[in-house]
């Protein structure tokens, strides 16, 4: 029973290992003005945080929208805030949206199954070409090769502005299942056949 019980125990552990991050997140830069989308609503919030707001107000928040989208709304996270989305058990790995002066203050934390699986790195973006350390650039960024169930927006300065949030939901493989009850097939076998012989 013991040897069951730790094939079992190793079938989980290689389950884990399949679902689980094998690396850093990489991100792309766009910066050209997009069109506006639909924004998700925060799941919950901690702190201020102004939701569907429009313009721009001096040494708290910046639109970042320009041109023919300068009134569009986007979502402020104020310094010592928190926006969280939770997805459920939807497991996502791609995360988009257009950042408003992309600050080195701007937090993005990512978990799976309440677990931290990564702190973004903010200073790579701000190194990127194109974006320079003022903090005054606006892009849509595209962050992925990272699963993720919930993404927790703050910002430890003035403020974290963003629109356009969207999410790419990752189906489970159609052999995941049918592997697992591979496994747990041939373990009972095994299983079976030692305690024959005994």
């Amino acid at each position: 029973m013991k040897t069951l019980s730790k094939l079992f125990v190793a079938a989980a552990g290689a389950l884990v290992l399949f679902v689980s991050p094998v690396q850093a997140s990489t991100f792309t830069l766009d910066f050209t003005d997009p069109a506006v989308e639909g924004m998700l609503a925060a799941t919950s919030t901690t702190g201020t945080v102004n939701e569907g707001i429009s313009g721009s107000l001096g040494g708290l928040y910046t639109s970042p929208w320009s041109g023919a989208n300068a009134g569009a709304s986007y979502t402020s996270v104020q310094g010592g805030a928190t926006a969280t989305y939770d997805f459920g058990s939807n497991v996502q790995t791609n995360l988009e949206f257009l950042w408003g002066s992309i600050d080195n203050y701007n937090t993005l934390a990512f978990y799976l199954n309440d677990v931290l699986v990564e702190n973004f790195d903010v200073g790579a973006v701000l190194a990127a070409p194109g974006v320079g350390l003022s903090g005054m650039t606006t892009a849509t960024i595209s962050i992925q090769d990272i699963l993720f169930d919930e993404v927790v927006f703050g910002s430890a300065g003035n403020a974290f502005e963003y629109a356009n949030l969207n999410i790419s939901v990752v189906p489970l493989p159609a052999a995941l299942p049918l592997y697992g009850a591979g496994v747990a097939l041939l373990g009972f076998m095994g299983w079976r056949k030692r305690r024959k012989s005994l």
